[in-house]
């Protein structure tokens, strides 16, 4: 309730402004400093981790200078979303274009800002030059160009500092699937040698359940908003909770759900003993359900249907998945995933309202 009072005050809290009020440009030449580079996809990083042919002149007494702090972007592909956030003081060509923030502004918080993909299509219309290949966007058609952003700049830092966070976190996400796709295809690399480099083994989902069932019909009579047992659909909003029985179910957690139908294949881990509908399909067995969950959404479910696709547990039970041989190791994995499938979710929602949506949901 805490945060969400804050987050009601703070989206009350932005105004629409020119650029140019938040910032100038720096205009200053220097010839000496390490060569930095802007980049559409990893914003400015150092020129040579980039591996890139030095084209540089002989002469670099016009090029840029810029400080810690600043943003920099490429004015021929501003449209295309190169800019970012300078965490280094260097050169860099004169076919960028420097801007330094003004008091009270939060350059870090910007640069995320004229990310967006809205910004950047505003960036797109405002650019000059007849086709794509010239046009350009220097800092006098820059300055007008108008944006929504927090009146506090302590609000901005804040803002930003979550998604500086949720940078690292999609970093850790993007190593996630790395270390999961390694784990799932039963390959080792240094650093992640498996408890007392024990072997890992393939089997077919039949073999580790001990009970694989299908969803089916509910008692609507029984159905109530809030109760103890959920029931469960094929859908995944609300974890694909419909409603609750309050003295009845059918599966005893833990558990893992199949949907059946739509997201083909998607598994979750149940805690709570539930009921499940038409077409969800439940996996009992020995085996960690977070562990089980993640491997099953690994694999790639394709159903043969000349109507709608739906996946049965005959066609489930023939799928195989990867194990290691300790239940011990099992677990480890399996927790690792679900605490970083939990933080992976809490940021998502959290970013819906950082970047803007909120804000353009409610304006309309």
């Amino acid at each position: 309730a805490f945060a969400r009072r804050n987050l009601l005050k703070w989206a009350d809290s932005w105004e629409q402004r020119k650029l140019g009020d938040y910032f100038i440009e720096r205009n200053e030449r220097s010839g000496n400093g390490e060569m930095i580079s802007v980049t559409i996809n990893s914003g400015i990083r150092k020129f040579d981790e980039l591996n890139r042919h030095d084209t540089k002149p002989d002469d670099l007494s016009k090029y840029k200078r810029v400080e810690i702090g600043d943003i920099a972007y490429n004015s021929m592909r501003m449209w295309q979303g190169a800019s970012g956030y300078s965490p280094y003081s260097g050169i860099l060509s004169p076919a960028y274009t420097v801007i330094t923030p003004k008091e009270g502004v939060s350059s870090r918080f910007f640069a995320y800002l004229i990310k967006r993909p809205k910004t950047i299509h505003l960036f797109e219309i405002n650019s000059q030059g007849l086709t794509k290949d010239t046009w350009n966007l220097k800092f006098p058609a820059f300055a007008p160009i108008e944006v929504k952003a927090p009146v506090s700049y302590e609000e901005q830092v804040n803002i930003s500092r979550i998604l500086i966070q949720l940078d690292n976190l999609i970093t850790l996400h993007q190593c996630k699937v790395f270390y999961k796709n390694i784990i799932f295809k039963n390959i080792k690399f240094g650093g992640l040698e498996t408890e007392n480099d024990t072997s890992w083994e393939q089997r077919k989902l039949s073999d580790i359940a001990i009970e694989m069932v299908a969803g089916g019909d509910i008692d609507k009579n029984l159905i109530l908003d809030n109760g103890r047992y959920p029931v469960i659909a094929n859908a995944l909003t609300n974890d694909g909770i419909v409603g609750y029985y309050n003295s009845d179910y059918r599966i005893k957690a833990p558990a893992v759900t199949v949907t059946g139908r739509g997201d083909v294949g998607h598994a979750k881990a149940r805690l709570v003993n539930f009921t499940p509908v038409v077409r969800l399909l439940s996996i009992k067995s020995k085996h960690n359900v977070f562990f089980l969950e993640n491997a099953i959404n690994t694999l790639k479910i394709v159903i043969e249907s000349t109507g709608v696709p739906q996946l049965t547990v005959p066609q489930l039970e023939k799928y195989e998945v990867i194990f290691p041989q300790q239940l011990t190791e099992e677990k480890k994995i399996g927790t690792f995933f679900n605490s970083l499938n939990n933080l992976i979710t809490l940021h998502q929602r959290i970013k819906i309202f950082f970047t803007g949506d909120y804000h353009d949901k409610k304006n309309k």
